[in-house]
């Protein structure tokens, strides 16, 4: 009972006499700390002395387990404590720390009397003193005395072990609660900085399991610091490889863009916290892909027409700037307010359905206040109190303007003046709210039922004043095409100039819903006609149906991949048409976009109820956002903060002429410009950008698996892209469907037809793909749902769980997952076998690597015949991103690691661990890949008598890589030799006479292309795509005249490629015969600095490898370069620093007198240089 609270007392104490010390009445004498019961500093003694934190639960002292444990609110105002992981065996003598701490069972807090009878087993057992303070390493070799079984894994390491991360962080072990320690004694945990670990304690490496992951080969320059998804795959000097977790979520960090706060901490709640935008299947009746592949060969048909019959070319930066761009909404200052008030930008149809009170009751209940307090009490019976108050009110609003009649909610388009002619007095919506507030207050809080009743009468309020031209919202074409379901914006820097003033700026993941996309041109120009006048490469159909039909081929979806090469090629065929070219830059392109109408941009159709969380900035003239009502700048600024941007600018807010409305309209093309160079700006920036947004985005709402959202694509179009992209002999026969989801319980569906609602379904075979309830980690014992694959009815998923009945299923699925971030999935599908696999990809695929499969017959499931892909949430909502279809592994969510790895001084438990211990990636352990190439002609010959080779004793060949008797048995049999593939090798387990060592080095900027694949300096220097690292040495050496490419493309010629020196005696059998990159790099600077005379370069001032230390230290280049090669002249005379332009000495004076670092000292001279120049 200590710790809890009766009334305004808190107890301090209970004695044996059940005695209780009260504290004395304080309120508010501490702030409280914002995280409630679920702080995880409530150790930290000092935290606790300066924040306010809740009781105890009053369960804690029953015998049953808190049943409130997943509710936020209660976790929020109750602190549990952790269940002791002794459980009724737990030695409890008396330790306050271990007691207060930690939560035991009933029989043992209620048998106290024994407490003495535990110490003296404790002593005999452990043969120490209970009393005695022992050190962490006392406690696990008395451990390892009495337990000879092999350790099990923690289920929630790496990431969410709460007793590792106190120990690990704790300074003074002994400060640490007992039961955290034997828990850390009891299981293994993965130590948090992997290959880069330096602890060489025996304790350390007996109770934790290394796992190396692969080092990033771009080092300290990698451009993706900032990607939780990139830091967690690969490892990074001076980063651990776990990082601790924020205390504060992704979405209230205020150091997120600092990259030092990057290395130290990941956070949780790592997404765009936006609402939900309903789904409703706008664009199921369009092919996107189709319509991709006919624009772009329409554009290639039209280039070798003109008589310059230039090829098309897309530059990457044209590609990045499309995918950069952003949808553009302008609207009034009427529409404004009334989006303010709603909460959600609507498309016209939505504003004009607003006159109607289902759809004005429709929408209140969207609003995200109220749909939150729907949403938190998950009660059918409650929410249809909830929707009757909502209609009761909206009614009794419509009386009071018109007290004679009563409204109706009608489906049929009216006045609310006209909805009926039936007096009814208003008495009567006052009784039904009363009486729904009656009920609902025992139901809701008076804050909650105060929230839902202001926000239904200002809603309807606002909605019944608003006055609006419909010429002001409606396009001059809706008469003719019904498009009105769609909200329109610009795709690019452009404004329309009577489309209002105000302009909003929607983030990127709106044009990946499944219901958005957009046009080439805008659709008005399609029905006048205009489109085929700028666009001659297509022909004018004449007809208004016809017209509709090309504008609806004219569409595209940002998911799909390539819809940036058609929409590029589009751009730059109408950017140089005037010229008859297509040989376009990117500064042409936006010159062509920045002097054209906004009809000749691209159209942006975007699902029509959006709600407010997905707009990026807004921009507003000062004098439009002061006239707008109090409350509504009130709201802008709450709602948007920072990025409403109110420009000091006046217009014209006055629609009669007059001599100065005339030079207010001048202010207003200025503002406009403003405007658009203000979003060029932004686009043009969004180009060296990476985006980790990709392939279908959108946050499902609960539906307990009744309503699905389709893909706006299926299998067999992609298919179909993928065969024309890909050769006939490298086809796939396997899917794999990539997906990132948070919190779980969500289904992937595939079906050979579109899923339709509950109403109309029919049975329809599917394959259903169910990922459960993320666990909790907060709990002792680790607890899931479970997973499962399955055949059937998609929407009996409750009867499938109650009655188990699925083909293949997993309840820990989740084990050893980073659950505070987006988690990473793949859907395999071998069509030829049926097999079906649910595994983990992306980081947590190197620590978890439970899968889920089932191979399907013929008779019972065709996985060829699965077309449409569908995606739907159980019981709460569930942010999904990054949805594509794929037919090849893609090679960045399957990272790898080093199975070999041993950590320095490893103890003979920890290398004889079982495999099982050991952290392997389910992808990489199954990946049936091999090397592009056999190593050599002749090694198959003697390989099956090298199986029995034992590896440990081999000695690393003095010749190494260049080494002529590679394929000699007897050779083989004593030395070890560097293999040609580095750690890439996928046969590491075939060639135990080879090395398989990290080749750190930089990509080839040209990759397959580049013109010195001939070059074994180079290509041991730069990796290449699919082609190994180091060339096989020629039997014939510099005597080969054989001079063909594809044989020096396979052979080096006395290159002496990393030769050791005889004298120089490895200290350890791993280093001497790998080839780390550090080392290279270090000794081809200084061989080839032996030649008295540079070889010129062929590529002269031209040379793109001209800021490359090693490439100038071979050849020569024009006069301009000189003083670069002199830095690099300088750095000769002394040893290359082995930690490079990373070192932190450079500024010691002593230290580069002896050492030299090539990139740090040529920059310093560039600044001499420089700084002389300007004395």
């Amino acid at each position: 009972m200590v710790d809890m609270m009766i009334g305004p007392w808190q107890i301090l104490n209970e004695t044996n006499n059940r005695e209780i010390t009260l504290s004395d009445i304080r309120i508010h004498y501490l702030p409280p700390c914002r995280y409630g019961g679920r702080c995880r500093d409530l150790e930290n003694k000092q935290h606790c002395r300066e924040y306010l934190h809740p009781p105890i639960c009053p369960y804690m002292t029953s015998s049953k387990d808190c049943e409130l444990k997943d509710d936020h609110d209660h976790m929020l105002w109750f602190k549990h404590l952790m269940k002791c992981s002794h459980g009724a065996k737990c030695q409890l003598n008396e330790n306050p720390t271990n007691l207060n701490q930690f939560e035991h069972s009933k029989i043992n807090r209620d048998n106290r009397q024994y407490a003495d009878m535990n110490r003296e087993h404790s002593k005999f057992n452990r043969n120490i003193s209970a009393d005695d303070d022992k050190s962490m390493s006392t406690e696990y070799d008395v451990y390892n005395k009495n337990n000879h079984s092999v350790l099990q894994t923690c289920s929630f390491t790496p990431f969410h072990c709460r007793q590792h991360t106190l120990l690990s962080e704790a300074t003074n072990i002994q400060t640490v609660s007992l039961d955290a320690r034997n828990h850390c004694a009891d299981f293994l945990h993965v130590c948090r900085f992997g290959r880069q670990c330096h602890d060489t304690s025996k304790s350390h490496l007996e109770k934790t399991i290394h796992i190396a992951r692969d080092m990033c080969r771009y080092g300290d320059k990698c451009s993706k610091i900032h990607q939780e998804d990139h830091l967690n795959s690969f490892s990074h000097a001076d980063i651990p490889d776990i990082r601790r977790l924020c205390v504060f979520p992704v979405y209230e960090c205020r150091d997120l863009h600092k990259s030092e706060h990057i290395k130290r901490y990941r956070h949780s709640g790592n997404y765009d916290r936006s609402s939900i935008i309903q789904y409703g299947g706008l664009n199921k009746h369009i092919n996107f892909v189709q319509n991709q592949r006919i624009m772009f060969d329409t554009i290639l048909d039209y280039a070798q027409n003109l008589p310059s019959k230039a090829p098309l070319s897309i530059s990457n930066s044209i590609s990045k700037y499309i995918r950069g761009l952003l949808p553009v909404y302008q609207c009034s200052k009427e529409i404004f307010e009334l989006i303010l008030i709603h909460g959600h930008v609507m498309s016209h149809k939505r504003i004009d359905e607003l006159q109607m009170p289902k759809f004005l009751i429709e929408n209140i209940q969207r609003n995200k206040k109220i749909e939150s307090i729907i949403t938190q009490y998950k009660n059918q019976s409650l929410e249809d109190h909830i929707k009757d108050y909502i209609k009761a009110i909206v009614s009794n609003v419509y009386s009071k303007r018109t007290p004679q009649t009563k409204p109706t909610v009608t489906n049929t388009r009216t006045n609310y003046s006209q909805l009926s002619t039936m007096p009814i007095p208003d008495e009567d919506f006052n009784n039904t709210i009363r009486k729904e507030e009656k009920f609902l207050r025992d139901k809701l809080n008076p804050t909650d039922i105060d929230i839902i009743r202001r926000y239904t009468t200002e809603i309807t309020e606002a909605t019944l004043n608003l006055e609006i031209n419909s010429n002001s919202i409606r396009k001059t074409s809706d008469e003719i095409c019904d498009e009105d379901k769609y909200i329109y914006t610009i795709l690019g820097p452009q404004l329309r100039r009577d489309y209002g003033d105000i302009v909003l700026v929607f983030k990127r993941q709106v044009m990946l819903h499944p219901d958005a996309n957009f046009s080439i041109q805008s659709e008005a120009s399609f029905l006048n006609g205009t489109t085929f006048n700028r666009r001659p490469w297509v022909t004018d159909s004449r007809t208004s149906n016809e017209r509709i039909k090309q504008f609806q081929e004219s569409k595209l979806h940002c998911s799909i991949l390539g819809y940036e090469s058609s929409a590029a090629a589009e751009l730059i065929a109408a950017a140089g048409q005037h010229k008859k070219t297509i040989d376009v830059d990117l500064k042409s392109i936006i010159n062509y976009l920045k002097g054209v109408d906004s009809d000749s941009l691209f159209e942006g159709h975007l699902p029509d109820l959006i709600p407010l969380d997905y707009i990026e900035e807004i921009y507003i003239p000062k004098n439009l956002f002061t006239s707008l009502s109090p409350a509504a700048q009130k709201s802008a600024k709450s709602i948007f903060h920072g990025s409403c941007y109110i420009t000091n600018h006046e217009i014209n807010l006055n629609s009669t002429p007059s001599r100065e409305s005339r030079v207010l309209e001048k202010n207003r093309t200025e503002y406009q410009h403003y405007v658009m160079d203000k979003l060029n700006e932004k686009f043009v920036q969004n180009i060296g950008y990476a985006s980790e947004l990709r392939g279908t985005c959108i946050t499902l709402p609960p539906s307990c698996f009744i309503e699905y959202v389709a893909l706006p694509f299926t299998i067999s179009q992609i298919y179909g892209q993928y065969l024309r992209n890909k050769k006939q002999d490298s086809i796939s026969d396997e899917i794999y469907i990539y997906f990132q989801a948070m919190y779980g319980d969500v289904m992937i569906t595939l079906s050979n037809e579109r899923i339709g609602s509950v109403q109309s379904r029919r049975y329809i075979p599917c394959l259903m793909c169910y990922v459960a309830d993320i666990p909790s980690t907060t709990s002792s014992d680790y607890q899931e749902s479970i997973s499962y694959l399955n055949y059937g009815d998609p929407f009996q998923h409750k009867s499938i769980m109650d009655k188990c009945l699925f083909v293949a299923h997993s309840n820990k699925f989740h084990r050893n997952c980073n659950v505070d971030d987006f988690l990473n999935y793949c859907l395999k599908l071998e069509k030829s076998t049926g097999q079906v696999t649910l595994s983990h990809a992306g980081p947590n695929s190197i620590y978890n690597y439970e899968t889920i499969s089932y191979k399907f017959t013929k008779s019972t499931l065709v996985l060829s015949d699965l077309n449409y892909i569908h995606v739907s949430a159980g019981s709460h909502q569930v942010p999904i991103r990054n949805m594509m279809v794929c037919f090849h592994q893609v090679p960045d969510l399957h990272p790898l690691f080093d199975r070999n790895f041993k950590p320095n001084c490893s103890s003979p438990s920890q290398q004889n661990r079982p495999s099982s211990a050991r952290c392997q990636s389910a992808a990489a352990a199954k990946s049936t890949d091999d090397k592009s190439q056999p190593i050599f002609s002749k090694t198959k010959q003697f390989a099956g008598s090298l199986f029995a080779v034992d590896k440990e004793k081999l000695r690393p060949c003095p010749n190494s890589i260049n080494c002529l008797e590679q394929t000699s048995n007897d050779h083989c049999q004593r030395y070890s030799h560097p293999c040609r593939f580095a750690e890439l090798c996928r046969n590491q387990d075939k060639e135990p006479h080879l090395t398989h060592e990290s080749h750190r080095v930089m990509p080839c900027v040209h990759d397959k292309s580049c013109k010195r694949l001939d070059d074994p300096v180079h290509r041991a220097a730069y990796r290449h795509t699919g082609l190994p690292d180091f060339l096989v040495p020629c039997r014939d050496q510099k005597a080969c005249r054989n001079q063909t490419g594809e044989h020096r493309m396979k052979y080096s010629h006395g290159e002496n490629i990393e030769r050791i020196a005889a004298a120089e005696k490895p200290r350890k059998i791993a280093q001497a015969s790998s080839l780390s990159s550090e080392n290279y790099c270090e000794q081809q600077h200084n061989r080839h600095e032996n030649h008295n005379e540079q070889i010129p370069c062929q590529y002269g001032s031209k040379c793109r490898d001209q800021t490359d230390s090693r490439h100038c230290s071979r050849y020569s280049h024009p006069s301009e370069h000189r003083q670069k090669s002199a830095s690099s002249d300088q750095d000769r005379s002394r040893t290359p620093c082995h930690f490079g332009s990373a070192c932190y000495n450079t500024s010691d004076p002593d230290h580069c007198s002896k050492y030299s670092h090539s990139d740090v000292q040529r920059r310093q001279l560039d600044t001499h240089i420089h700084s002389n120049k300007k004395t």
